[in-house]
């Protein structure tokens, strides 16, 4: 009879499987396979959990930039580049907006610790106030607010 179940479900000459030690291994093999997925699982999800080692992963600190002419009044439309330390990698960026300021990495949960170099692209006709460098270096450190202030020459 189970020839003739098989024989009507399977093309001829398909192998099938009838024993029951055969359909045994098999059940045990997946078995086994699902278990050990489920502890590797378990074991990725053990060493991402629980709290995070603050001086290999510290918090963020924060940044906020604020550009005023050589008159007090807030100028919009500076591009604001946090840079690494050498200058070669834009770690994060903003524009400042119609108060003439910015926070950089607000929107991906602040700026991690560490030093940078501060550089600036400035609307059409402003330009650097004398004493104000090109290039500022800013550290920021975990949970504080670094507050960066630019003085420019108005068109």
């Amino acid at each position: 009879m189970a020839g003739l179940l098989a024989s009507a479900q399977y093309p001829r000459g398909a192998r099938v499987c009838e024993t029951p030690r055969m359909n045994k291994l098999s059940i045990a093999a997946r078995r086994s396979f699902a278990f050990a997925a489920a502890a590797l699982l378990l074991a990725a999800l053990a060493a991402c959990g629980g709290q995070s080692d603050p001086d290999k992963f510290p918090d963020p600190g924060r940044v906020v930039v604020q550009a005023r002419d050589t008159s007090a009044r807030p100028v919009a439309g500076v591009l604001a580049e946090l840079r690494t330390a050498d200058q070669s990698l834009v770690w994060r960026s903003g524009t400042t907006g119609a108060d003439g300021s910015v926070e950089i990495g607000l929107a991906d949960g602040g700026v991690m610790p560490s030093d940078y170099a501060l550089t600036l692209k400035l609307p059409p006709g402003y330009g650097l106030a004398p004493g104000q460098a090109a290039v500022t270096p800013v550290s920021v450190r975990s949970n504080q607010l670094t507050s960066v202030q630019v003085t420019l020459t108005a068109p």
